[in-house]
């Protein structure tokens, strides 16, 4: 079976984050909030709807990423049981777009947001040269996915 990818927000990151996984043979749901995001209509693989229909797609996803632009957190502790049955679910909102309450119910679920990859790396000590080579192999083994994340932030760096 194909992964079943479920985004919500269709902004730049949104945006940038479909083609990959479609280009990666996944089923991707791209969920907008108030601007249809037209130029996703072309890709393979992918169903765009209506944020408030969430439940109809999230309830069977593998893997969900919030990426709304919103003050506080959009999904609040008595949403949990949408993502019961998500295996990963990814908050790359700033602010965060998953409260602190509802992240505490996800421990069935990898649930990854900036804020801790940030906090595991913080007391760490780190030499310069051991995180160069890390940084190369990671550009050898995803060279094709890396580029195409980065022409997306440089595109989206201009934009501003």
């Amino acid at each position: 079976n194909k992964l079943k990818v479920v985004i919500a927000g269709s902004g730049e990151m949104g945006q940038s984050l479909v083609p990959i996984f479609s280009r990666a043979g996944c089923n991707v749901t791209c969920l907008y909030h108030k601007t249809k995001p037209k130029s996703l209509y072309s890709i393979n693989n992918v169903t765009i709807d209506k944020l408030s229909h969430l439940d109809s797609f999230v309830y069977d996803a593998d893997i969900f990423i919030s990426s709304l632009s919103v003050k506080e957190p959009y999904f609040k502790e008595e949403d949990f049981s949408i993502f019961k049955h998500c295996k990963i679910i990814f908050d790359v909102g700033i602010p965060r777009n998953i409260s602190c309450e509802l992240e505490k119910k996800l421990t069935n679920q990898h649930y990854i947001h900036f804020s801790s990859l940030k906090n595991q790396s913080k007391g760490k000590s780190v030499e310069r040269n051991e995180l160069i080579c890390e940084a190369h192999k990671l550009i050898d083994n995803f060279h094709e996915r890396y580029n195409e994340i980065s022409k997306s932030y440089k595109s989206w760096h201009q934009k501003k």
